[in-house]
């Protein structure tokens, strides 16, 4: 996953990255906007003066000078209003940032209040950043992007009446979508969805629901940008418009923790049950088949390099199957833990330990009297929490089909929610206090 993380920009300075840029709708520069009776008519995209336009004053968007992310001007959309104008790129390749904060009240599960623009001639040809209820393709998704059972209906969604980045594009066949939060969802889009766009572009709507809420700018690219060119347009966009800094949770461990991929594991559950109230990245730093000495190792580059002197920093550890299952002693395990945990609190994490859930693959015993162990001495070890999962009445028999996958995995996402929900106050406590 990928961390937008602010970077030191000057927030007056231009768009640091040009290649590709083709459109900029800027709403807080009130010069490129043309208002009667307080309402949006037209506004003029910044980089090649194309108009997007409301003849009928009845649709307009309303426009308020002030009152925006940092105090800019920015536009409001009822669910009515909606701006059009003449076909932005016919390119398929593609990246769409959008600052946006979805109106109180909006729902994004049956597609309320996302529609916010598409490039094309709205629902068939072209992609956006939009809510589709037909076919295959997911509510709050659009064009390219399909429908699939890893993309939460609500993905692009963070909190209502809160300021926030979405990010969205393609190429070759592969999407990838960011938002504030800057978890990257990747999906391959099958070759039935989507087309080339043609005719038209439109700002507040393109899906069955238009956008309620208010849009302060929209960037288009001709291109898809790479992870690190988005965590830069991110941080710019942080600094310019003084967003919201999310909080930083890193999640590290085995195959336990690190599941099978974006959104499918119990750190990615904990994430988005905490969104509605708390702004945070995710970096999962958990792998496959690790043992202790293998997070050791890494420690220095994917938990404290990783380390945001801007916000709260949680920092979690589950680990020690796969030591066990190599043999290593009990004692060793033991001091390898002490010092990932010392050497991330002095990094400046809150550091939680989990306990240790019991498997097919080894003695009860072994484990249990780990964690015994563990709990015993912890605080000398210096954690802030530990976190007692091996408890859970749930995921205390590995030969539990309806929590456990194969003796060793907790099942998603039952047998994961009992750990995602154990762990979740502990995070939301350090990082609100």
């Amino acid at each position: 996953m990928l961390c937008c993380q602010p970077i030191l920009i000057s927030a007056g300075s231009a768009i640091p990255i040009a290649n590709g840029l083709v459109t900029d709708f800027n709403f807080a520069n009130s010069s490129s906007v043309t208002q009667v009776s307080g309402n949006v008519s037209s506004i003029t995209d910044a980089v090649g003066s194309v108009t997007s336009s409301q003849s009928n004053s009845s649709y307009r968007p309303a426009y308020h000078t002030s009152g925006g992310p940092a105090n800019t001007a920015y536009a409001t959309f009822n669910g009515s209003n909606v701006l059009t104008g003449s076909l932005l790129t016919s390119s398929t390749n593609f990246t769409i940032m959008v600052i946006r904060r979805v109106a109180t009240g909006s729902n994004p599960n049956d597609g309320g209040g996302n529609s916010v623009f598409f490039n094309g001639d709205g629902n068939t040809n072209g992609y956006g950043i939009v809510d589709w209820q037909g076919g295959n393709i997911k509510q709050n998704s659009g064009g390219y992007l399909p429908g699939t059972t890893g993309n939460p209906s609500d993905f692009f969604y963070t909190s209502s009446n809160v300021w926030e980045i979405v990010v969205y594009s393609h190429s070759s066949g592969v999407n990838s979508v960011y938002n504030t939060i800057a978890n990257k969802f990747v999906c391959t889009a099958p070759t039935s969805n989507g087309t080339t766009p043609t005719t038209s572009h439109i700002i507040g709507g393109g899906g069955p629901n238009n956008f309620k809420g208010d849009l302060t700018r929209i960037v288009l690219y001709n291109r898809q940008l790479s992870d690190g060119e988005v965590s830069t347009m991110c941080g710019y966009f942080t600094l310019l418009y003084s967003l919201p800094v999310p909080g930083n949770y890193n999640a590290g461990g085995d195959s336990i923790t690190a599941g099978t991929g974006d959104f499918v594991n119990w750190p990615s559950y904990l994430t988005l049950g905490l969104l509605p109230t708390n702004l945070l990245y995710l970096n999962l730093s958990a792998v496959p088949g690790r043992t202790s000495a293998n997070v050791l190792a890494g420690l220095s580059s994917e938990v404290i390099a990783k380390y945001n002197s801007g916000n709260k920093n949680v920092y979690s550890i589950m680990i020690g199957h796969n030591d066990f299952a190599s043999s290593v002693p009990a004692a060793t395990l033991l001091a390898n833990t002490d010092s990932i945990i010392i050497q991330a609190h002095r990094a400046g994490y809150k550091v939680i330990v989990l306990t240790t859930l019991r498997t097919t693959g080894y003695s009860y015993s072994t484990t249990d009297t780990y964690n015994a162990s563990l709990k015993a001495n912890v605080h000398g070890y210096g954690c802030d929490s530990i976190v007692d999962i091996a408890a859970i009445p749930q995921l205390q028999d590995p030969t539990n089909t309806t929590y456990f996958s194969d003796g060793v995995h907790p099942t998603l996402p039952l047998g994961a929610s009992y750990i995602s929900n154990a762990v979740s106050p502990v995070v939301q406590y350090y990082l609100t206090h």
